[in-house]
């Protein structure tokens, strides 16, 4: 029985994970601080206290591991300074690479992000891209990526690197769809552009098993893949869905997209000169996300065999059932 360990595993996908890879005869173990919260964990994977910011915390973690999956990092636009992000998303992502040669563990999972290849001028977007990342999250991720790349080269660890797109699905209370499903219930979201750029987005069923199917598949040693849903979807799509599962009504208003772009370039500007450690709300980026087409090309995955089962649509109604369960708009 191989032994997995799991950095990062308190965030919503990791119990996915866990759960997922205890179903099919792994030993897990999860790197967790001692004020995380370990509810959806003690009972399905073995506890290993530590941080991956703190390098004497690791060794004892890592020792009798065959395979470290490193999902821990500052996920998106945060009001914190640019070392915050290095210390998590670089550093931390060093320290378990020297910690491993260390312990003798030699497979290394390392979860990136599709936005470490920043805008795609020519979608669909596959593997070889060149990195363009833009904003300390994609820039910390994609240095991290390098450094994985430095240990693949050099024989210390024999790593994987995969990058989701935009992740969502049950039990996230902090990403770009939960934040959209808030908005729409809230009657706060306001159209830009015409809603017919697509998005590529990931459910967490697909996620888990995008990384089931890697950490299965020996092959997959060196190599870098992209894992999404099946098929991208418009973003008007995804207003829909989530309105309609919500049983309200979608929003009227639009702003062309120039017009908003403008005003974001001026909230950005009027933001960090009033309130200069806060992320703005309504910036550049944000007009980006909704309105840039964002492809990809996950051919590569599926010829490792890769088979995401479950549609964007049906993984969009899960997640707005589960947040209005909660009480969560």
């Amino acid at each position: 029985m191989k032994t997995v360990l799991v950095t990062g595993a308190t965030g919503f996908i990791g119990p996915h994970l866990v759960g997922l890879l205890n179903s099919q005869g792994y030993f897990v173990k999860c790197l967790a601080r001692k004020t995380s919260n370990i509810s959806q964990l003690s009972e399905i994977a073995e506890i290993c206290y530590g941080d991956v910011t703190k390098l004497d915390t690791l060794p004892r973690a890592l020792r009798g591991t065959d395979v470290v999956v490193h999902l821990a990092a500052i996920r998106g636009d945060r009001p914190i300074s640019m070392n915050e992000y290095w210390a998590v998303n670089f550093t931390g992502t060093a320290n378990l690479l020297k910690s491993c040669r260390v312990e003798g563990v030699r497979r290394f999972i390392y979860c990136s992000t599709v936005g470490v290849m920043g805008w795609i001028e020519n979608p669909p977007a596959d593997e070889t891209c060149k990195l363009r990342p833009v904003g300390p999250y994609h820039v910390t991720k994609a240095r991290a990526e390098e450094l994985v790349r430095e240990y693949m080269s050099q024989g210390m660890v024999e790593g994987t690197i995969v990058r989701p797109g935009i992740t969502y699905g049950v039990g996230d209370t902090d990403g770009m769809i939960f934040k959209l499903t808030q908005l729409l219930a809230r009657k706060r979201f306001i159209w830009i552009g015409n809603g017919t750029n697509r998005v590529h987005l990931v459910a967490t069923e697909n996620l888990t098993e995008g990384f089931r199917t890697i950490i299965d598949n020996e092959s997959s040693i060196g190599e870098t893949y992209i894992v999404t849903d099946p098929a991208p979807i418009t973003m008007e799509r995804v207003v829909h869905t989530i309105c309609d599962t919500l049983g309200i009504d979608p929003p009227i208003l639009r702003v062309p997209t120039p017009v908003a772009r403008n005003l974001a370039v001026a909230a950005e500007k009027f933001g960090m000169a009033t309130h200069p450690r806060r992320a703005s709300m309504f910036n550049p980026a944000r007009v980006d996300i909704l309105t840039r087409d964002r492809c990809y090309d996950i051919s590569k995955a599926r010829s490792l065999g890769y088979a995401p089962q479950l549609s964007t649509s049906t993984g969009l109604r899960r997640a707005a059932e589960w947040i209005k369960s909660r009480q969560l708009v």
